[in-house]
């Protein structure tokens, strides 16, 4: 059944709005998709008078805020504008024209692990802190999510990434830690049937911050030992110091997942993405 709240969905571009945004037009008749660059590129006069022009049309709407600018070789103030002061000048401009009857952000599980150095971790825990502080104002939803892979490659700055290179090119890798830390690893296709039966079903004037996980668990050197042998190569990575890194997540600390979604084996995952990434199947 068709929703007849105009949808603002911010984030037409990315792995996640590409397989997120046919779902959420199968169930609302009137979305809206936007750019986050052209967002962030407009004056905050443009952006004001633009969220305050598409209000005034809609007696109600929905908004769900995607992208998000993920890199740390951004400059802080970029990434706290980009993260965090955008999606809250769209949420309180909106409010204060129209009702705004839902919002669904994203962030990460890394969020209020007092992660050091890290500013995109930073800019989502400003948003979700001002959204804590702000329940009354619509019902919202902020989903934590630990990393999602596909048939994509990953990013070339992340863990899988930098494997995947050093596997493609016989390179060594050198980390800066001592390879403990845990990941779990999510396939981004279940991870958006999740997210729009949720962003559908979801009742009005619920609050809630939901982190969303597999339950399947492995550390770095795992995954490193898990490819090597996967491949009958031995990989040149080195983890240089025998002490645990702030803020990251240990076997002895891990995430506390609201939801667990079902079938989410890191292991199998990743030696299946690896299989696509390199050509194999």
């Amino acid at each position: 059944m068709f929703s007849q709240n105009r949808m603002i969905v911010v984030g037409s571009k990315g792995n996640v709005a590409n397989s997120l945004l046919p779902k959420l037009k199968y169930n609302h008749s009137h979305v809206t998709a936007l750019s986050l660059t052209e967002l962030a590129a407009a004056t905050r006069t443009e952006r004001v008078k633009f969220w305050k022009t598409l209000a005034q049309s809609e007696e109600e709407v929905e908004l769900v805020w995607i992208s998000a600018c993920t890199s740390n070789n951004v400059q802080k103030k970029e990434l706290l504008k980009v993260n965090y002061r955008l999606p809250v000048e769209a949420i309180s401009t909106i409010t204060s024209t129209t009702r705004l009857t839902k919002v669904t952000t994203f962030g990460t599980v890394l969020e209020g692990r007092g992660l050091k150095q890290n500013n995109y971790v930073e800019s989502k825990e400003r948003l979700s802190g001002w959204l804590a502080q702000n329940l009354e104002i619509s019902n919202l939803r902020h989903i934590r999510t630990h990393t999602l892979v596909s048939k994509s490659l990953p990013q070339s700055h992340m863990f899988l990434g930098q494997l995947l290179t050093a596997l493609k090119n016989k390179q060594a890798l050198v980390f800066k830690t001592n390879g403990r830390q845990v990941r779990e690893y999510l396939d981004l296709e279940t991870f958006v049937s999740f997210v729009s039966d949720a962003i559908c079903t979801n009742s009005d004037g619920v609050g809630a911050v939901e982190t969303v996980g597999g339950g399947s668990l492995l550390s770095l050197r795992q995954i490193v030992k898990l490819i090597s042998d996967q491949y009958f190569t031995d990989l040149e990575v080195r983890f240089v110091t025998d002490e645990d890194t702030d803020g990251e997540v240990f076997p002895e600390n891990p995430i506390k997942n609201s939801i667990i979604l079902p079938f989410q084996d890191s292991k199998q995952l990743l030696l299946r993405r690896f299989g696509e990434w390199l050509g194999d199947v």
